[in-house]
């Protein structure tokens, strides 16, 4: 254990998650509906477009297509013009950002360059951290990559556990979700993950 994490952050990080962790029931929310299971729906019956209406569908396609158009254009910032605005507004700098969040600088100039570029959810996360956004900020960071913390994840528990104590430190959330047997945050491999965790603690013991 690090100075960091101790024995008793990590209980105490096991009972937040005990008291909050939500279990997926299985269930389908939506279950899709088939044209023979439709009431209206005869198999005797034709469902083709009359041709008095297919002049009217393509002026409405048309419409729609233009519509589209519109809300596309006004659509929210993607994940790496999000990540860049919160850098300069933080005033930090990249290789900070980068080093901090444990990816190494090439991913990060594939995500901070390229707009369509949806980088994993682990990665999204680190990068939260080394923002040092709150719990909110966070969960508006990643949705612009898709994603979601939930309740029903022990990673996202500890997470928000980390975020809510103000603790900014991706080497030290490492620790904990490795302890737990969970996914790290970054692009750092599980085995650097545990060298770099085993070299601190050696290091720890000689300062002993």
């Amino acid at each position: 254990m690090s100075e960091l994490v101790t024995r008793e952050l990590i209980s105490e990080i096991k009972q937040y998650i005990v008291e909050n962790l939500e279990y997926e029931t299985g269930d389908r929310a939506f279950e899709p509906r088939h044209f023979d299971q439709a009431a209206d729906y005869h198999p005797d019956v034709s469902h083709a477009m009359p041709p008095m209406f297919s002049s009217g569908a393509a002026v409405f396609g048309a419409a729609l297509g233009a519509q589209l158009s519109k809300v596309l254009a006004r659509r929210e910032k993607s994940f790496s013009d999000e990540l860049n605005d919160l850098i300069r507004e933080r005033g930090l700098t990249t290789v900070e950002v980068y080093n901090r969040a444990q990816i190494n600088r090439q991913l990060f100039s594939k995500i901070s360059s390229n707009p369509d570029y949806r980088p994993k959810k682990m990665t999204a996360l680190a990068l939260a951290i080394a923002l040092e956004l709150t719990l909110e900020q966070t969960k508006d960071f990643i949705a612009r990559a898709g994603y979601a913390l939930t309740r029903s994840s022990v990673t996202d528990l500890v997470i928000e556990f980390f975020i809510n104590r103000k603790i900014y430190n991706v080497m030290a959330i490492n620790e904990v979700l490795y302890d737990l047997q969970e996914p790290i945050l970054g692009s750092t491999t599980l085995e650097d993950a545990k060298s770099k965790l085993e070299g601190r603690e050696e290091r720890g013991k000689k300062n002993v």
